[in-house]
Order: C-alpha cells, then structure tokens, then sequence
C-alpha cells in the first residue's frame, strides 16, 4: 500500500502546474548564470572559486531548496482538508508510511528541478571547459541534491506540525528565509560576542544545512580558508578537505533523517479526538 501511495503522490507532484514552471525557471537562470561567466570559466574552469562559480554555486542551493521546502510544508494541507490523511491513517497507513511517500514526492520534483538546471548549464559549458571540470560539477550537483532533500525533509516536518495552508506556507517560507541568510547573520554576530569555542562553532555550521552545502560546494571546488569564511575554515582547518567533506555530508543525511523521524512520529500519533466527540456520538444515538 505504501508504495501504491508513493506513485499516487508522485503523480500528483508532476500535475503540478509549479513544478514545470519551476524546470523551466531554475534551467533559463542556470544557464543565463553560465553564459554571464562564460568567459570565466573558460580562463579559470570549474575547479577554481570565481564569482560566476559562487553566483552559480548559490543559485543551485537555494532556488531548489526554497521550492522543496514550501511544497513540503504544503504536502498535508490538502489531505487534511479533504479528509484523505483520516482515510489513511484508518485504512491502517502508518504514520511512517505517509511520511515517505510525501518525502519522496517532495524530494524527487525538487531533484528534477536540480538537473533542468545543471542540464542547461552544461550545454553552456559544453566545449568550454575540460574534462577535468567534471569532477567539480558533479560534485556541486550532487551538494544541490542533499540540500535539496534536506530541505523537503524540514518542509515535510512543517506540514505534519502545522495546521493550515496559510500557516504553513508562511512557516515554510519563514524557515528557508532563516536559513538562507538569518543563521548565518546569527552566528557572525554572536560567535565573538559569547566565545562560544570550537565545538559551538562547528555546532553553529552543521545547525544550517543551506550554510553547510554552501561551505561543501566551495570545498568542490576548491576554495581555500580566505575564500571558505570563519565556518568552513575551521572544518577544513580541523579535519582537511576530505574531512570536512564527509562530516558535511553526514549532516546534510542527518537533517533528512532527523526531521523525517519527528514528522513520522507525529502523524503516528493519528487524528486528535475533539473534547465532546463521546458527547456528540450520546447524542446522535
């Protein structure tokens, strides 16, 4: 029944007239992004930190994340409204099992959503910079992947806490807007102020999952301390570049994880009963 669910959402997620809005959106900026440092590119490539590179490095972060994470925050609203998630749950559906299926019909568009726009920016590209650019691309690829999932993991989470299409997606966009920018503020102007040491430092990059692919896309492509912030300095400082790769990649699979695991236990917890429903049911008997 589970996977019967997936395949009803995710046709649901491909009707939607946002998702090839979306495609075609996010391709025509990667690929405008592309052409404006072309000549870039061509002197520095892939491998190298340059400001069309960072342009494009943000742009595949939080474009795709911003759409993950508000579809994700809607992924129950209807149901509940329509009274489907009730049928579910009664049909024996577990609350994990829901979970998945919105994850997964979450996390895939936002993915397509990601390769329309490495799609057009690698026709761009192509013949423009050598084979050995490819490692760099596919690895800032797959950081906008895992950024993407996280996002519609938190997005997802919002959906199964809050109530209302309109709470919801102002909850949804609340947090990405935090995320993009406010915990990062955050942290620059606290962590002199408190001294808050190397452990709360590191704490403070892996608390953002769009800071910590931010940083994991810079180390593809090779930044160095100067180019990384306080942030990613101090991972690659402390663990070297493969280290600080890998443990920002366990946080990015945690923060898919984590979320999903709370918005399962939520939805398991199934509808809550109104305080006179036994009342209601004395009097209509």
């Amino acid at each position: 029944m589970t996977e019967a669910l997936i395949r009803f959402e995710l046709g649901r997620a491909v009707r939607r007239g946002s998702l090839v809005a979306a495609c075609v959106l996010f391709g025509l900026l990667a690929a405008g992004a592309t052409a404006l440092g072309l000549a870039s590119f061509r002197q520095l490539g892939l491998g190298n930190v340059s400001p069309a590179a960072v342009v494009l490095l943000n742009l595949v972060i939080l474009f795709p994340s911003a759409y993950a994470l508000v579809t994700g925050s809607l992924a129950l609203q209807a149901d509940r409204d329509g009274g489907l998630l009730a049928m579910l749950r009664a049909a024996g559906l577990s609350g994990a099992s829901v979970t998945v299926a919105k994850l997964v019909a979450t996390i895939l568009p936002s993915w397509l959503i990601v390769l329309s726009g490495f799609g057009t920016s690698a026709l761009v590209l192509g013949g423009n910079v050598g084979l050995a650019d490819l490692v760099p691309f596919v690895q800032v690829l797959f950081t906008a992947l895992l950024v993407s999932a996280a996002a519609g993991a938190i997005g997802v989470l919002i959906a199964a806490v809050v109530r209302g299409r309109q709470q919801a997606s102002t909850a949804g966009l609340a947090v990405w807007f935090t995320l993009a920018i406010g915990v990062d503020l955050l942290a620059i102007a606290i962590t002199p102020a408190l001294r808050i040491g190397v452990t709360g430092l590191l704490l403070l990059v892996l608390a953002d999952p769009l800071e910590g692919a931010r940083v994991l896309g810079l180390l593809a492509l090779g930044a160095d301390t100067q180019v990384l912030g306080p942030f990613g300095a101090y991972l690659l400082a402390t663990y070297g570049r493969t280290g600080a790769t890998v443990v920002l990649i366990i946080a990015q699979l945690a923060w898919v994880a984590v979320p999903a695991a709370i918005a399962a236990r939520a939805l398991g917890r199934g509808p809550r009963r109104s305080p006179d429903s036994s009342g209601d049911r004395a009097v209509a008997a």
